[in-house]
């Protein structure tokens, strides 16, 4: 007669729990980012930061930062009566219209630094996360529709249809500097506001 310890399945050994091909069905394996790629372990991963646009728009973001800073530092410069890169050497203070638009973008510029910045730093994640991409994406929808109007004298130039000789002071300084500016800081931003729609990107 057989007995009851024949009959009874041999027990699951805490060796073969062991096993490597026992531990992929492993509470730990569960949670290895091959067995689980969706894991917060595996998001983690440098490769899945990659992907997620962390590491790849972290650099347009103080790009744009570095943009805004500049910009608000050349209007200061003509602010001061400086007058390199003005058209025909002039000074803002002998248009009234001139004047009011520098005074308004040198704040302006440093509030579009604060926003890429807020993209990248950890005092930025406490800022609402709709109403900053808004104002980053509008600043840069407005940077670029600035730009716009010099897109036919540029595509003119690159046929051969125009030549910068026939230019006036004033087309030359929007066509080759202000609005290159322009549409230069507009991709900035709104590739570092990509980064915020794909998961804010933070600071290691």
């Amino acid at each position: 007669m057989q007995t009851s310890s024949a009959r009874r399945p041999a027990p699951v050994s805490g060796r073969a729990i062991r096993h490597p091909v026992a531990h992929l069905v492993s509470r730990k394996a569960i949670g290895h980012p091959v067995v689980h790629p969706v894991s917060r372990k595996a998001i983690g991963h440098p490769v899945a930061r990659l992907v997620s646009g962390e590491v790849a728009g972290r650099p347009f973001a103080y790009l744009a930062a570095l943009w805004g800073v500049l910009f608000s530092a050349v209007h200061v410069y003509w602010l001061a009566d400086g007058r390199l890169g003005l058209p025909d050497g002039r000074s803002i203070y002998g248009t009234p219209a001139l004047l009011v638009i520098d005074v308004i973008a040198i704040p302006a510029s440093l509030g579009a630094t604060g926003m890429a910045l807020a993209l990248v730093r950890p005092w930025g994640r406490r800022l609402p996360s709709r109403a900053l991409a808004v104002t980053v994406w509008g600043t840069a929808a407005l940077l670029v529709l600035h730009a716009l109007p010099s897109v036919p004298d540029w595509a003119a130039l690159l046929v051969g249809a125009r030549d910068s000789a026939d230019f006036t002071s004033e087309e030359r300084f929007a066509t080759f500097l202000y609005e290159p500016w322009f549409l230069t800081g507009g991709i900035l931003f709104a590739v570092a506001a990509s980064c915020l729609a794909r998961g804010r990107t933070r600071q290691p």
